[in-house]
């Protein structure tokens, strides 16, 4: 099972990849509150803008967090 789980993981570098452009790209700087996908400036899902589920999920997590 494991060679057929390993072709959708990233390695550690991969995963680092997008956090490290983001901090380094001078392109970026003063860039915030944005999406960044793969090395590059991304649009958000409509479920990801989805303020209402975002306060569902908040308000559950807080839940499951404090017992």
């Amino acid at each position: 099972v494991w060679p057929l789980v390993a072709r959708f993981c990233l390695t550690p570098e991969e995963g680092a990849r997008t956090s490290v452009w983001a901090a380094t790209a001078p392109e970026l700087r003063g860039v915030t509150g944005r999406y960044l996908a793969k090395e590059a400036l991304a649009t958000p899902s409509r479920a990801a803008l989805d303020d209402a589920a975002g306060a569902r999920l908040w308000d559950l997590s807080e839940r499951l967090v404090d017992g």
